[in-house]
Formats: C-alpha cells, structure tokens, sequence
C-alpha cells in the first residue's frame, strides 16, 4: 500500500486522506490546500529563463557553427542539437516518479540547456584561440 492516497466521494465535498492506514476527515479548504501543494507548476520566472536560455543556446551554436564551417545546413544543425539534446534527457528524467510534474521538467531542460550553451561557449573560445 501506498505511503499517500488521497480518495474523494463525489456526493461529499470531503476528501479521505490515508496515511499509513490513519484516516482523516478534510474540509473542503483543506482539500484545496492538499491538491495546490500537491500540484507543482513552474513559476514565471523560471518559465521566462526557460525561454530565454532556449533562445540563446541554440543562437549561440549557430553563430558557432557558422564561425566553424561557413555551411548554413551545418549551423542550423548545431543549432538544432541543444534542443533533441535537452528533450532526450528530459525524457530519460520520466523514468523517476518525482520528476513528472512541469516544474521538475523546466528545471532539467533548463540545466541541460546551460550545460550546452557552456559546451558551445567553450567551443567557440577553443576555435578563436587556435586562430590566433
């Protein structure tokens, strides 16, 4: 048996909360304050740096990629990696319970994001010292 259960009768506006075989009777604000703690969504900050990291990795990699070869199919294929990269391993993270819920996901997509765009950064540093 599962540590939490949450069960709810449709005729009552109660839910039955059982822990290690302990019963409880909620009230119905506290069964809205189970079910938003329980939910876990991304803030809008994090929703913004999302966005924006997912703007810069792959700009940067392109800029990279065009530095390196001068060949478009190969920038827009450097590009392109950061983000079958990031959503690779954020599938390989829902094999883990905790990390299926939209916050847990913008936060792996996030890190993997900045490792790349470090990765990419390193790159292009590595390409201009051997120039000079």
């Amino acid at each position: 048996m599962k540590d939490f259960e949450l069960f709810s009768k449709p005729e009552e506006s109660f839910v039955f909360e059982a822990v290690k075989d302990d019963f409880e009777l909620l009230s119905e604000t506290e069964e809205k304050f189970v079910f938003e703690t329980v939910k876990k969504n991304p803030g809008w900050f994090l929703i913004g740096i999302g966005i924006l990291i997912t703007l810069v990795t792959p700009s940067f990699a392109f800029l990279q990629g065009l530095f390196y070869s001068g060949n478009i199919a190969y920038s827009v294929g450097q590009a392109i990696a950061p983000l079958i990269f990031s959503g690779a391993v954020v599938l390989c993270f829902q094999i883990g319970k905790s990390f299926r819920n939209n916050k847990s996901r913008l936060k792996i997509y996030f890190w993997t994001m900045v490792v790349g765009l470090f990765s990419s950064f390193i790159q292009f540093i590595r390409m201009i010292s051997a120039l000079g």
